[in-house]
């Protein structure tokens, strides 16, 4: 009040929410696509404000397709952190811990926080973060040796070179 006279004032929150999922897919889907021991089913990951997930704003668990019918409502001007706790099967789990900064007018931009891991985003409604999973391999050495060394070892008939195997998942 001035002189005994009451001005009104308004105060508005201009924050605005977006929705934001997540789309996962394999990082080398020659080896993962049409084979059964690997799925993105049930990979789950948590978003949060705080870089040690202290608290989350919430769970994206994947279906078979690397697709969640989830979505969160972010906040602009907010800082987010994505971060896998269950990995598919026969995928790693990604370490990496995904920074998505979300700017006034909802434009998303993502950094590696910490580790390695490939991410990319798609504006939009919902923006879509786009995350690669790498799958699990083994290396496998093969020697090939007689079983009957006293007739084969020094034997010019006896040679194992050009042996050729198979593998069979």
């Amino acid at each position: 009040t001035s002189g005994g006279q009451i001005y009104p004032y308004s105060i508005t929150n201009d924050v605005r929410d977006f929705p934001l999922t997540i789309t996962k897919v394999s990082s080398n889907p020659s080896l993962t696509n049409g084979n059964s021991s690997y799925s993105l089913a049930g990979t789950t990951y948590v978003i949060s404000t705080s870089a040690n997930f202290a608290t989350t704003e919430g769970t994206f668990v994947m279906n078979a397709s690397g697709t969640t019918s989830t979505t969160v409502n972010v906040k602009a001007n907010t800082t987010y952190y994505i971060k896998e706790t269950v990995k598919g099967t026969g995928y790693k789990l990604d370490t990496t811990v995904y920074k998505v900064v979300i700017s006034a007018n909802g434009t998303a931009t993502i950094s590696t926080y910490s580790g390695s891991g490939v991410g990319t985003v798609t504006q939009g409604n919902p923006i879509k973060v786009n995350l690669k999973d790498p799958p699990e391999t083994t290396d496998i050495s093969l020697t090939k040796s007689s079983s009957n060394t006293t007739v084969t070892s020094g034997n010019s008939c006896y040679n194992l070179q050009g042996t050729t195997y198979k593998l069979y998942t």
